[in-house]
C-alpha cells in the first residue's frame, strides 16, 4: 500500500511539473502572435466590403465610405443607409472596415 501511494504522489508531482513546464510555452506562442502587424483599414476595405455583400460600387457608394475613412463612421452609416441603398447591418460593418 505505500508503494501504491508514493508511486501515485511521484505521479502527480511528474504531472504537475510537466504541466508547469508547459505554461512557458504557451506564453511565448501568444506573445509571438501578437507581434503580427495588422495593415490599417481604408475606404478601399469598405467598398470591397460592399461588393463582397452583393451592393455594386456607385457613386454613392465611394463617397459614403470615404466619409467613414476619414473617420466620420456615424456619417458614414448615414449616408450609405439613406443615399446608397445599403441596409443598416451592412452598412455599420463596411463604415467600421473604413475606420482607421
Amino acid at each position: 500500500m505505500r508503494t501504491f501511494k508514493t508511486i501515485a504522489v511521484t505521479g502527480s508531482l511528474a504531472a504537475l511539473t510537466l504541466g508547469v513546464a508547459a505554461v512557458p510555452a504557451q506564453a511565448v506562442t501568444v506573445a509571438n502572435a501578437s507581434n503580427q502587424q495588422i495593415a490599417p483599414r481604408t475606404s478601399a476595405d469598405c467598398i470591397y466590403y460592399l461588393n463582397r455583400a452583393g451592393f455594386p460600387t456607385t457613386v454613392e457608394r465611394v463617397r459614403g465610405c470615404n466619409l467613414g475613412g476619414a473617420g466620420f463612421v456615424g456619417a458614414c452609416r448615414s449616408w450609405l443607409t439613406a443615399n446608397a441603398g445599403v441596409d443598416a447591418y451592412n452598412a455599420r460593418n463596411a463604415c467600421a472596415l473604413a475606420d482607421s
